[in-house]
């Protein structure tokens, strides 16, 4: 019976697992490859790949069973989708005023570049969420073809990144943190308006494509 259960475990989550086991055959070539080969390096990689599979796989279970729910409601899936986003992003601006509470409460100086920075870093990670979210939307979309076509779009782009030294969602400096697309587009103090009007359309569109995969999913909901 164990045996059974295990294997059908596997077989739930195929592909979440699967989409794990390649981004760590990529990372083991990359690092390993790499004019210093480091095995610390290699371990955090792949550890925080860990964390993430763990992370989506509550996720879509969670999802699965709040699609389940929300089937039996007089709910649309319209509805359903921005409920879900207006949730995401009311935490989000908590977790900056959070932020903000933090730099004026303990901070010796807090300037409007600082205001702006937090801003940004929550911009940022509204873009990864979104990016995030569109994967696991797909999940359920046919053709299954092409979550693995975005997949592989989005792993290129990271490894193409990390590959040229680029820095798409870490720290950028010694006091500031700077995620996509920021980290692209500024590169003296301050961010640029042009970087703000990226990065604002990039999570418009994301937020749009996500809207649309979410509603032509095949899922409880349709």
């Amino acid at each position: 019976m164990f045996k059974t259960l295990l294997i059908t475990e596997f077989r739930a989550n195929r592909v979440i697992t699967l989409l794990a086991g390649i981004a760590n055959l990529a990372l083991f070539l990359i690092l390993g490859t790499a004019e210093v080969p480091n095995l610390n390096t290699f371990m955090a990689a792949t550890m925080l790949f860990f964390y993430i599979h763990l992370i989506v796989l509550a996720v879509l279970i969670g999802e699965d069973k709040r699609n389940r729910l929300y089937a039996q409601l007089p709910v649309s899936p319209e509805q359903i989708f921005w409920a879900g986003w207006s949730y995401v992003l009311l935490w989000l601006l908590a977790q900056i005023l959070l932020w903000l509470l933090f730099a004026l409460v303990f901070q010796a100086s807090f300037t409007g570049d600082s205001l702006l920075a937090c801003f940004a870093v929550g911009l940022g990670m509204a873009i990864m969420i979104a990016i995030v979210s569109i994967g696991i939307d797909l999940m359920n979309y046919r053709p299954a073809w092409l979550l693995w076509l975005y997949v592989t779009v989005v792993a290129l782009g990271l490894l193409t990144a990390i590959r040229s030294g680029i820095s798409v969602g870490s720290i950028s400096g010694e006091d500031e943190i700077r995620l996509f697309p920021f980290a692209l587009l500024t590169t003296g103090d301050g961010i640029e308006p042009l970087a703000w009007l990226v990065a604002i359309l990039i999570f418009l569109g994301l937020l749009l494509l996500d809207r649309w995969v979410f509603r032509n999913a095949d899922h409880y909901l349709s």
